[in-house]
């Protein structure tokens, strides 16, 4: 069975439907469809219209997972757990805009400074997990600390080496998942043989991923 925790639909910048993207998960044989969708495309509204896809879908009898690909200024990171990501959009309708600073460095600092002290609570307060995506950045020791895993490889290239030395050395207990960020169900069907999770499990909640991706399986 495959397992992939990075990928989009329409409601961000993906081609297709999260409709269409499970039904191609589906049939690609992955346990469950988890659309990490962008978060500055997103609004607490167009989540819950997410979230109600994701439910409907479910319920015919294949899970799908309404997450989100968070960005912390120039970091980025898939956040699983439907009251985490509702509590990180509430709160990023709050967050320091650029217009407000006499200069962009202080933005880019303010800005950073409120999404970790944001993400820390949600990690504190819901359930979910957190992966980083798209690594190879200066490392940021608050967010590595409320990191449950990071990709090694996204959309069927791995990265160097000495990045991925690094990431373990950082955060030596976290799981190394393959992404995929298909952007498409072509793009998850060309990608599911060589970038994509094998598990062995079988998902039936939301809190099966959680878990699986927190080692607690």
């Amino acid at each position: 069975m495959k397992l992939n925790l990075h990928a989009h639909t329409k409601y961000s910048d993906g081609a297709n439907t999260m409709w269409h993207m499970a039904d191609m998960a589906k049939k690609l044989g992955h346990v469950a469809f988890v659309a990490t969708d962008h978060d500055y495309m997103m609004t607490p509204e167009k989540y819950e219209d997410a979230v109600r896809d994701a439910a409907q879908i479910t319920a015919g009898g294949f899970l799908c997972v309404a997450a989100l690909e968070i960005s912390i200024v120039y970091d980025e990171a898939a956040l699983i757990g439907t009251e985490a990501c509702r509590a990180w959009l509430k709160a990023m309708t709050k967050a320091p805009q650029e217009g407000y600073f006499a200069s962009r460095e202080n933005y880019y600092q303010e800005r950073r400074e409120y999404q970790l002290a944001v993400l820390h609570d949600i990690v504190r307060v819901h359930r979910c997990a957190l992966i980083l995506v798209h690594p190879g950045g200066a490392p940021i020791p608050a967010l590595f600390q409320v990191l449950d895993a990071y990709e090694i490889m996204n959309s069927g290239t791995r990265w160097d080496k000495s990045e991925i030395d690094v990431l373990a050395k950082l955060m030596p207990s976290a799981r190394q998942v393959i992404g995929m960020d298909a952007h498409s169900s072509a793009w998850m069907r060309h990608e599911t043989m060589s970038a994509c999770n094998d598990v062995d499990f079988l998902a039936k909640t939301e809190e099966d991923i959680i878990r699986w991706v927190k080692q607690e399986d």
